[in-house]
């Protein structure tokens, strides 16, 4: 009786497990131009997601055991403050794609944090190879559709309108395979790993996603950082990286390709409004408005800049508090990138995705909460990561006998 009860649930787990490699793979490829141009982008990630949340609590027998439920708390902190402000106040908060966007993240959190019992280290290679192929596969498309038959790289009009939003999923897939993956992997799949990070770093600067370009400079930072780097190889990758500036500095075509080009744009680096896509005026104008309304807010308003945003939005107290609530991940991971309670390497993931969506939201108006789910590779490992010590058994689990130990996957 006991044996068919273990293999049971053992089936039970490897469903879930497969769900949510299917949903991580569905939300990536629901970026190509058939299901955005037919508005089924949102729809197919909302339904799977769903399934799998149903799935997920099911196997769990309904209970959720959280630890530490600092997220949570904030949220319901931010919920209760905007409550009360929109009966003292009689502004238009909740219709903010902002609420829509935090949902949806601590949706994605609590899905991570009742899988952390079902997790298994190997199993973080399945889910990370799924990211990686979907995220090549929408890439694939998104460069033939758009790119393969010609385009102006000097050209202010950016060909690709999601490109953002695409260039977070392929930051994402980058980081993944720098850190995710273990040193024996990346060693049997150089090529085809170089093949990729190649190809996906070409595709975000011809999309001209200049933010999550951005991101790569906190990538290096990490990786100078990263103790599983042995020091020649960080020696090396600096004196190729001040060869590369002095190349750059003294060849007038690849500075006008690389800088004028893709870096600016083609917008007039002496005009930092016009640098910045008008970024500078309409900041101004927020400022403005945080200014009259400090404590209140003006309610719903778009701004690509999410922590001017969000205080312009929900006024100062709740705004700071949804911050707080953004950088949640990126203060774990700082937290914990030396325990040995965790792993190392997923830590780092975390730490370089939630930095670079950080930095990102800085130009734009929803990450990292957001838009949609396309940042819920952030929230799902912070559940796995954030839950996984709630007892011995998830941490043996997920990290093998002697992670305590080693601190090694």
């Amino acid at each position: 009786m006991l044996k068919e009860f273990n293999h049971t649930m053992v089936n039970r787990r490897a469903i879930v497990k497969w769900i949510l490699v299917l949903a991580c793979m569905m939300t990536n490829i629901s970026q190509i131009s058939f299901f955005v141009n037919t508005g089924l982008s949102s729809k197919v990630s909302t339904v799977i997601w769903a399934a799998l949340g149903a799935v997920s609590l099911l196997l769990s027998g309904m209970k959720i055991i959280i630890k530490r439920l600092y997220v949570f708390w904030l949220s319901a902190l931010f919920l209760l403050f905007l409550g009360l402000n929109s009966i003292i106040y009689n502004l238009n908060y909740w219709s903010s794609t902002h609420i829509y966007s935090l949902f949806i993240s601590l949706f994605v959190f609590l899905i991570g944090c009742i899988l952390t019992r079902i997790m298994d280290k190997d199993f973080f290679r399945y889910l990370i190879w799924g990211y990686v192929i979907s995220a090549c596969i929408v890439a694939l498309e998104v460069y033939v559709r758009y790119f393969a038959n010609g385009f102006n790289i000097s050209s202010r009009i950016y060909v690709y309108d999601s490109k953002n939003s695409l260039a977070q999923i392929l930051l994402t897939a980058i980081v993944l395979l720098l850190f995710g993956i273990s040193a024996e992997e990346k060693r049997r799949h150089k090529l085809i790993i170089a093949i990729i990070i190649i190809g996906l770093f070409f595709l975000i600067c011809i999309m001209k996603s200049r933010a999550s370009l951005v991101g790569f400079i906190i990538i290096y930072v990490v990786f100078l950082s990263n103790r599983k780097i042995k020091r020649r190889y960080k020696i090396l990758s600096i004196i190729g990286v001040l060869t590369f500036f002095v190349i750059l500095f003294n060849n007038n075509a690849l500075y006008k390709l690389l800088v004028n080009d893709i870096l600016f744009a083609g917008r007039n680096a002496r005009n930092i409004d016009d640098l910045t896509s008008g970024r500078v005026v309409l900041l101004s104008r927020a400022f403005q408005s945080i200014s009259v309304h400090l404590f209140e807010g003006i309610g719903s308003k778009y701004l690509d800049c999410f922590p001017i945003a969000v205080i312009m939005q929900f006024g100062l107290l709740p705004g700071l508090i949804l911050c707080v609530i953004a950088a949640c991940p990126f203060i774990f991971a700082i937290k914990h990138i030396h325990d040995f309670k965790y792993n190392y390497s997923m830590v780092l993931v975390l730490l370089t995705v939630s930095s670079t969506y950080l930095v990102n939201g800085l130009f734009e108006a929803l990450t990292p909460l957001g838009p949609g789910v396309k940042c819920y590779f952030l929230w799902l490992l912070y559940g796995v990561l954030k839950n996984q010590n709630t007892d011995s058994y998830c941490a043996k689990r997920l990290f093998g006998e002697s992670y305590e130990s080693s601190g090694e996957c």
